[in-house]
Order: structure tokens, then C-alpha cells, then sequence
């Protein structure tokens, strides 16, 4: 399925996705699986930007693109991934706020229900600890998405202490 999906990528994000280790055949098939169940977001107004996001092995992985208009084809925009698992949504205060670095949060709607996305608080574990973080939800099929600037900063940051402590 993944490799009927055709990757187009300015050389800026190109460069974003080798620094971060990312593969073509990892975003595409996110994407693929994602364009088959809808089960995605779409940034408003114009929706025509998508997040959408994939467990591959140990690692969730989130592609941020555009269909280009030609079948099978998508503008990449960007992808990030993180090793911790989603647990799901939680009751707790986030042990980790999420950093906004942009001047406007974006608005995402998941394409699946029709709903507009708010934000959560979930549980996320990593090697045997569990931690609440700020997070994106579905308020309708509860499903859950990290923010790029998070999943960017903080995350690997709690992952490797988390890897030292055990070490």
C-alpha cells in the first residue's frame, strides 16, 4: 500500500526529515493509512492541510501534508515521530506543558467525525513510567495526537532521561 504513495518535499523539509530520521516509506505509510480510514485531522479553515498520524514498531509517527490534486501524490510539509505510547486521555494535570512557539495555534478538525479538535490531557508511558502531557483529541473517537513542537522538544528530552535513569 505505502508504495503506491508518492512523496513531494521542498529541499528544506527534506533536510527536516533527515535530521530527525525519518524515511519516505515511514510517511507514506502514514499517509496511506491514514487517506484509507480518515482517521486524521484537517487543520481549518480551508482544510486542506492534514495531520495524521501511525504506530510503526515502537514509534508513533505523524506526517503534516497536502494532497497535491494527482492521485496518490502528497506535498510534505513535515513529520516527527516520539517513542512514547499513547496510554489515553487522563484525568491528571500534564507533567509536561506544551511550548508554542508559533504566534497562532493552528484549528485541526478530525476528518472522520466532523468534530473540532480540543485540548487534552493524556497519559503517555515510556520503559515502565507514565506521565500526563498537553495533547490534541478527538472529543468524538478520543483519538489522540502530540503537538510537532512537543513531540520535537519535550518529549525526546523526557525520553532519554527516562533511558538514563534506566541505565
Amino acid at each position: 500500500m505505502a508504495g503506491e504513495i508518492k512523496l513531494k518535499k521542498t529541499a528544506e523539509v527534506e533536510e527536516l526529515l533527515k535530521k530527525r530520521g525519518i524515511s519516505d516509506r515511514e510517511i507514506a505509510e502514514v499517509i496511506a493509512t491514514v487517506e484509507k480510514t480518515e482517521n486524521k485531522l484537517a487543520m481549518l479553515p480551508e482544510k486542506k492541510k492534514y495531520l495524521g498520524k501511525g504506530v510503526i514498531g515502537e514509534t508513533t509517527f505523524y506526517a503534516l501534508y497536502s494532497p497535491t490534486g494527482v492521485a496518490n501524490e502528497y506535498d510534505v510539509h513535515s513529520a516527527y515521530s516520539h517513542k512514547m505510547k499513547i496510554v489515553g486521555i487522563s484525568e491528571q494535570v500534564p507533567s509536561f506543558e506544551v511550548p508554542h512557539t508559533e504566534a497562532f495555534k493552528p484549528a485541526w478538525f478530525c476528518a472522520k467525525c466532523n468534530e473540532k479538535a480540543t485540548d487534552i490531557n493524556a497519559d503517555l508511558t515510556y520503559i515502565g513510567v507514565t506521565r500526563s502531557a498537553a495533547a490534541l483529541a478527538c472529543p468524538k473517537c478520543k483519538t489522540i495526537y502530540m503537538e510537532e513542537d512537543f513531540a520535537t522538544g519535550v518529549l525526546p528530552a523526557a525520553e532519554g532521561l527516562l533511558e538514563k535513569k534506566r541505565a
